[in-house]
């Protein structure tokens, strides 16, 4: 018989998503590129871990309290790639959960670096807007999409963090334009379970196919701009196959059907398989600082 202490974390951690983990994990390590200083200390290492679990379950535990009956026919729930089964007594206790993994990190925060209070402040403020019922901006088209440019708060946390010089603008277009297209097939993922709800997303109201071509020509402008920008081949050969690979996708397959639940695993595989290729790609050849 399970500890029901460990099996309440291993809930927890089921919410966090560890299977979008790279998302976050992308953003942290891009100013770090190339700089294997960082590795010897002990700051990042703590931010590390601060942006994978408990800012994961911060993004993703409010998001499944305020979601729960919408949650509840989901077949991609209860994974560790796509989230845990709504636990209603739970995720009442998902604030107190969320102060207690937290305070830590707001205490170490205010010693080590104060301005990454106010990046934290401004990740709380975006995840309250997308997901309180008084604004809950998950249901008003096009600002769900905005509202996703919150995950970029994790690249200026580690700049400070890791003294790291900031970015550039045309990184942060790229970084916007990527997760907007990130949100949107999150939205074709969720189009059913949505639709019960009574939500009006931006797929919802193009339906699935022209948000799948939406999709794909977001993909192709990143390939482009990675040329341009960037002038890595290399990286925008990946995003043209990506482009490529949603077209046909779109065109031949799953046009307006809902995906099954293995088809939801596969794709979680691939999107981490490819997400943590591209990471090591970017900070290895440091093309983006």
């Amino acid at each position: 018989m399970q500890n029901p202490l460990i099996g309440s974390a291993l809930y927890w951690l089921k919410v966090s998503r560890p299977g979008l983990w790279f998302q976050t994990v992308w953003l942290y390590l891009l100013p770090t590129s190339q700089n294997l200083g960082v590795f010897s200390n002990h700051v990042f290492w703590v931010g590390l871990f601060y942006i994978t679990f408990p800012l994961n379950l911060l993004v993703y535990g409010v998001n499944d309290r305020f979601d729960i009956e919408n949650d509840r026919n989901n077949i991609r729930k209860d994974s560790y790639l796509w989230g845990a089964k709504p636990d209603a007594e739970k995720l009442k206790r998902v604030f107190r959960v969320l102060i207690f993994c937290h305070l830590p990190f707001v205490l170490w925060f205010a010693v080590v670096e104060q301005y990454a209070l106010l990046i934290l402040a401004g990740v709380v403020v975006s995840v309250f807007l997308y997901n309180h019922p008084s604004s809950e901006f998950k249901s008003k088209s096009p600002f769900e999409l905005l509202s996703q440019w919150g995950y970029l708060l994790v690249v200026p946390l580690s700049c400070i963090l890791n003294q790291t010089g900031q970015l550039s603008l045309e990184v942060y277009i790229y970084l916007g334009l990527f997760c907007t297209h990130a949100h949107l097939i999150g939205q074709v993922l969720d189009i059913q379970p949505d639709l019960k709800a009574g939500r009006k997303t931006t797929v919802i109201r193009l339906g699935i196919f022209p948000s799948k071509l939406v999709i794909a020509s977001l993909v192709l402008l990143e390939a482009w701009l990675v040329w341009i920008f960037f002038n890595s081949l290399i990286l925008a050969l990946f995003l043209f196959l990506g482009f490529v690979a949603l077209l046909v996708e779109a065109l031949f397959f799953n046009k307006e059907s809902q995906y099954t639940k293995s088809q939801f695993l596969i794709l979680g595989y691939l999107l981490n398989i490819s997400g943590y290729i591209s990471i090591l790609y970017i900070w290895y050849t440091g093309i983006m600082v």
